[in-house]
């Protein structure tokens, strides 16, 4: 007589996490440049958020650099924050990352923000 099979199934079990951890193939794929844009995007943010006392950073720089290096420099990083969050945006609308939705929004909320914040500064000084 052939035997009967048994009346529950047992499943496999299911790889511990460590295993899967550990598993190159499964791991999230960390792209670097991504997180730098995404830092710089978020300083330049905070960089023009409306309301921010600018004038008291830049008072404070000019005492750490020399005159001839700050008069460069200001407008240097001004250009450099103004110009990352639309690398980033172009960056990851090119190439597939993990933070490809972060990044795209982020980077023209910001270019958005660079442009329409000196209105948006005047409007606070009219109250």
């Amino acid at each position: 007589m052939p035997e009967e099979p048994p009346a529950f199934e047992v499943p496999a079990a299911a790889p511990a996490p460590e295993q899967l951890a550990s598993n190159p193939k499964t791991g999230v794929k960390k792209d670097p440049f991504a997180v730098f844009l995404l830092v710089c995007v978020t300083l330049s943010y905070v960089l023009r958020f409306p309301g921010l006392p600018v004038a008291t950073g830049l008072q404070w720089l000019s005492t750490l650099l020399p005159m001839d290096y700050f008069h460069w420099t200001v407008p240097g990083a001004r250009a450099f924050f103004l110009v990352v969050p639309g690398i980033a945006a172009a960056y990851s609308a090119l190439r597939p990352n993990p933070m490809r939705i972060a990044l795209i929004a982020g980077g023209l909320l910001v270019l958005a923000l660079w442009f329409v914040s000196p209105m948006l500064r005047a409007a606070i000084a009219a109250v």
